[in-house]
């Protein structure tokens, strides 16, 4: 008699363990929902595939990312002082920058208003004088250098008419020994 003067509703405390699931609610006669989180099988099968697209997505994410960021794809340029020894052009290969080489094979971009001459003039303010054409036919008493190519006793130096010249160095009391040194620079690797 005991067992039968509990009430039902003490049955319902138990724990879940030793509780036994059935489809029907024994009070109500009504379906009891599931509380399971893939309550048939095509939602289970659905969120399989989901979860395996979200992390095939982040895998190639990070994969992008890391080639992305990779120290050989991203490079921190030098910035760095040079002398245009050789070779100096108003118009480099990078837009916006001149060219400044110290030989025939190295090329920097500078940034064109950090170049001077020791006197110092910037590179807009570049003239050489007693200048003549390669064939000696012509003569020029100034020339303003839009680039120049420094040879052993002269400079080839093109006119900003795009006109070229040749200026002797031991031009008395001028300076046509001069050249650029930029402060700002960067290297500029060579084209394949």
């Amino acid at each position: 008699m005991i067992g039968s003067s509990v009430p039902f509703e003490c049955h319902s405390v138990l724990p879940k363990s030793s509780q036994v699931r059935s489809s029907i609610n024994i009070r109500t006669k009504l379906p009891i929902p599931s509380r399971s989180p893939y309550p048939n099988q095509l939602r289970s099968a659905t969120m399989f595939i989901m979860n395996i697209f979200q992390r095939a997505y982040l895998t190639f994410a990070f994969l992008a990312l890391f080639i992305t960021l990779h120290p050989d794809q991203v490079e921190a340029v030098e910035i760095v002082k040079k002398e245009c020894t050789y070779h100096f052009n108003r118009v480099g290969a990078v837009p916006g920058r001149a060219s400044c080489q110290y030989n025939d094979f190295v090329d920097f971009a500078c940034e064109p208003t950090s170049c001077l001459t020791k006197q110092p003039r910037g590179f807009e303010s570049l003239y050489y004088y007693g200048c003549h054409a390669s064939d000696f036919s012509a003569d020029r008493k100034l020339v303003h250098a839009a680039q120049y190519v420094r040879r052993d006793t002269y400079a080839s130096v093109q006119d900003w008419d795009g006109s070229w010249w040749d200026c002797p160095y031991n031009i008395p009391g001028h300076h046509n020994d001069q050249y650029l040194v930029c402060t700002d620079c960067y290297y500029v690797p060579p084209k394949p």
